[in-house]
């Protein structure tokens, strides 16, 4: 009975994988119901010098505004121009009212290269991680470069945790968001050359040491920027080169608002050589583990970096070069220290600029929001004046927390 059975049982599914095929090729009825859409299969492709793939996630209030549109039509001046050479710009978008899609920026305009369900979360590890494998499956390159564009808060570890879209770190998609944590997890081992954060507050020096193995050099500001951010059409030749110049893209960006007039004229931007990170590292924890306290009025003079719409944010991103300075101002035994953590700092921020003033009065801007910038070293840190102080929001969770600031107190 067992082997008749059996024997039954292996008819039974010989014939049901096998009349799937015969209808598949008789061809001559319409099949019933629904036929799933076969993800699309990139085309054979020439290895390019460059890919850069722009992640713009803009599920948020930029999106409303359509900067996002914006820069996709700077995009496509710069293509036209022939800014790209060989190489190639793909653009993840993430825009409201539509889904997601993977596109290419070409002299030929702009191309659909992959749609993702209208419910696929920008944000999400996996999510991200399978959209850069789709990336290098349809552009592939020699090199690579990624461009984060979307709204950020540098290294508050808020994200996931909370729906709220003022609690964010990388990336506003329907009001969730990224960890740094979690977005060097997804960036680790992917070897892009350069990371270019389109967004605000990520010129944190906690931001930068998270990412100090997944690539070797950042630009980001340490400040609020513009909404309309990155002006594509002045950077692209720097970032498309096949030998990519960050600083001249960096460069490109600060100029073009600079040049600018008024409470239009705001801007920071660094770039940062990760390899350098270390050292700073080490140089930083000389200094703390002498458990120097700053007194009130020098907190209050400590230059920091201010957001116009939000003020929930005050006193999370201070400049690092400037507290440093304050920390050993009144300790001649520690000048020796301080002057290490300059080299140190001098070593990873190979390019630097800021205008006078962030949000600089005008007709149009009261002086509440005005910030002098007196003191800008290219990275900002958060000041812990307490133990209790590294359980906000999260600060505990990060490496620089636990291979630095962790021995100040």
């Amino acid at each position: 009975m067992k082997t008749d059975f059996t024997r039954r049982i292996l008819r039974l599914l010989l014939f049901a994988a096998v009349v799937p095929l015969l209808a598949a090729c008789a061809g001559d009825e319409p099949q019933p119901g629904p036929q799933p859409n076969p993800a699309p299969v990139p085309p054979p492709s020439e290895v390019a010098g460059r890919t850069v793939l722009v992640y713009m996630v803009a599920r948020n209030s930029l999106g409303s505004y359509e900067f996002d549109s914006d820069d996709l039509e700077e995009m496509k001046a710069a293509a036209r121009d022939g800014a790209f050479g060989s190489n190639r710009l793909l653009v993840f978008h993430s825009r409201h009212g539509e889904a997601p899609a993977l596109k290419e920026v070409s002299r030929a305009g702009i191309k659909v290269l992959k749609r993702y369900a209208s419910d696929f979360v920008a944000v999400d590890e996996e999510n991200m991680r399978s959209v850069i494998v789709d990336a290098r499956m349809w552009a592939p390159a020699e090199h690579y470069g990624i461009v984060l564009w979307s709204h950020a808060n540098g290294w508050l570890q808020t994200g996931i945790k909370s729906a709220a879209p003022q609690h964010r770190s990388f990336g506003d998609d329907s009001g969730r968001s990224m960890n740094v944590t979690a977005l060097a997890r997804v960036l680790g081992g992917q070897d892009f050359d350069f990371v270019y954060f389109d967004c605000c507050f990520m010129g944190g020096v906690e931001v930068a040491y998270e990412l100090r193995d997944v690539t070797p050099r950042i630009a980001a500001s340490v400040s609020e920027l513009p909404s309309a951010g990155m002006p594509y059409h002045l950077t692209l030749p720097y970032l498309m080169a096949d030998e990519a110049d960050l600083d001249g893209a960096a460069r490109a960006t600060f100029n073009s608002y600079n040049a600018l007039t008024g409470n239009a004229r705001t801007c920071t931007m660094s770039v940062i050589d990760t390899s350098g990170l270390p050292a700073l590292a080490d140089a930083v924890r000389g200094i703390y583990e002498c458990h120097p306290r700053l007194e009130k009025d020098a907190m209050e003079r400590l230059q920091q970096y201010v957001s116009y719409n939000d003020r929930r944010f005050y006193g999370l991103f201070y400049d690092l070069g400037h507290y440093l300075k304050e920390l050993t101002a009144s300790s001649h035994e520690m000048l020796p220290l301080y002057s290490a953590a300059v080299e140190a700092l001098d070593n990873c921020v190979v390019y630097k600029a800021n205008t006078p003033y962030l949000w600089q009065r005008d007709a149009y801007n009261s002086a509440a929001y005005e910030v002098k910038i007196d003191w800008h070293c290219g990275l900002s840190t958060y000041v812990m004046q307490s133990p209790q102080s590294a359980a906000n929001k999260g600060y505990d969770e990060l490496s620089w927390y636990r291979d630095v600031t962790s021995v100040l107190f």
